[in-house]
């Protein structure tokens, strides 16, 4: 048997929100997903009210405006989106969970312009299952604020760690 989704129409509601590095590492991004698809706008200074003291995305100045620089399609839908810094000093990667117990870590690729799958995890067997066709709550995937794992709740009861395996140690926080 084969299944078959046709969406007629792109997704116009915003389910998950993230500010990360994720094009370049001194410009910080806002990521946004919603159900199918997936968004990357840029904070671009107008030149109306420009702010001397903006360092972050949440204090942006009064003339500054977001602008879309990548937006890509996904094959299923977005149940939980999360950044992570796999080495010191480089772009973020997103970490992206789908219905089901699936994880897909993708990272963004300048040569081609789009995003590129890192690795893929797949925890859709019939052991975790538990005889249940549907969960009844979506997965949580949260990371560690070291950036040392993340932890993924699927079917309502399984923890799955996600060691990160890096050369040299990445700070809490980036200034």
């Amino acid at each position: 048997m084969y299944s078959l989704m046709r969406q007629p129409h792109r997704p116009t509601a915003v389910e998950h929100c993230i500010a990360c590095h994720f094009l370049s590492p001194s410009e910080e991004n806002l990521v946004v997903a919603g159900t199918t698809q997936l968004q990357v706008f840029a904070i671009r200074e107008t030149g109306e009210k420009k702010s001397k003291a903006r360092s972050s995305i949440s204090s942006p100045g009064c003339g500054d405006k977001l602008e879309v620089v990548l937006q890509c399609s996904l094959h299923g839908v977005v149940a939980e989106l999360q950044s992570v810094q796999l080495s010191a000093g480089s772009r973020d990667a997103l970490l992206i969970a789908f219905d089901d117990g699936k994880v897909s870590l993708v990272e963004y690729d300048a040569g081609s312009h789009d995003i590129a799958t890192v690795a893929l995890l797949n925890a859709e067997l019939d052991e975790y299952r538990g005889g249940m066709h549907y969960s009844t709550l979506r997965p949580m995937l949260r990371v560690d604020p070291e950036q040392r794992c993340a932890v993924l709740l699927v079917y309502d009861q399984y923890l799955i760690v996600i060691p990160f395996r890096r050369d040299e140690p990445v700070a809490a926080g980036r200034s």
